[in-house]
Order: C-alpha cells, then sequence, then structure tokens
C-alpha cells in the first residue's frame, strides 16, 4: 500500500509521480487516464477525468479496464 494526497485525480497522481518519478506518464494522456485503465475509488468505479474529486481517506486503485465480447 502507497499512501498519497490530493483532493483531486490529477493531484493524487502529481503526487504519486512525486514518490515514484515517470508514473504519470503511465498513467495519464491529456486530461484522463490512458485508455485501457479504470480507477476506483472505496470499490467504486469512477471517470477517468483528472478532475473527479475524491475523499482525503478513500481508497483507491488503478486496474486494466475489462471489456467483454
Amino acid at each position: 500500500m502507497v499512501s498519497a494526497s490530493g483532493s483531486t485525480l490529477g493531484e493524487l497522481i502529481e503526487s504519486l509521480d512525486s514518490q515514484y518519478p515517470g508514473l504519470k506518464a503511465r498513467l495519464v494522456e491529456g486530461e484522463r487516464l490512458r485508455s485501457g485503465l479504470a480507477v476506483f475509488v472505496n470499490g467504486i468505479q469512477i471517470p477517468s477525468r483528472l478532475n473527479a474529486r475524491i475523499a482525503a481517506d478513500a481508497d483507491i486503485y488503478f486496474s486494466p479496464a475489462i471489456a467483454g465480447g
């Protein structure tokens, strides 16, 4: 588990990137998460916009997006 701060998804990713340089480039494309990635906050998938608000005590994880067909 890793701790990071931020009130938006973008701020959280910036905080993570300061701890793990290069992580942002792997997660972000423009103003959204890279295609093929999903983000979950407290077990619920949220929109992949960087301005999505997140609570300070939230559990967040990134996952490959799963598609059926």
